[in-house]
């Protein structure tokens, strides 16, 4: 990747009542690390599974991914996303 990439994290908290206990709430702390690829990087092959295996390898979860051609969004549990941020950036050095 080029020095064009860049990285973006943001927090968000998910709220779900669960229908069987109204009384039941679950709080569940999210975090998005986005990172903006170069368009050239569409030529490199396996640049998803690059990236999910580092982070796995970290032994975090990933929740969702959102991709696009020129960014990808991990979604994470938000104490994983340090270690995540640290690991990719060790990828693209």
């Amino acid at each position: 990747m080029s020095s064009k990439t860049y990285f973006k994290i943001s927090t968000s908290i998910i709220e779900d009542n669960n229908k069987n206990n109204p009384n039941h709430l679950t709080k569940l702390i999210l975090s998005s690390l986005s990172i903006k690829i170069p368009i050239e990087a569409i030529e490199t092959v396996g640049l998803l599974y690059i990236l999910t295996k580092a982070i796995n390898w970290e032994n975090i979860n990933i929740v969702e991914i959102v991709s696009t051609l020129t960014e990808m969004t991990f979604i994470l549990k938000e104490d994983d996303v340090s270690r995540a941020f640290n690991t990719v950036k060790k990828l693209i050095k």
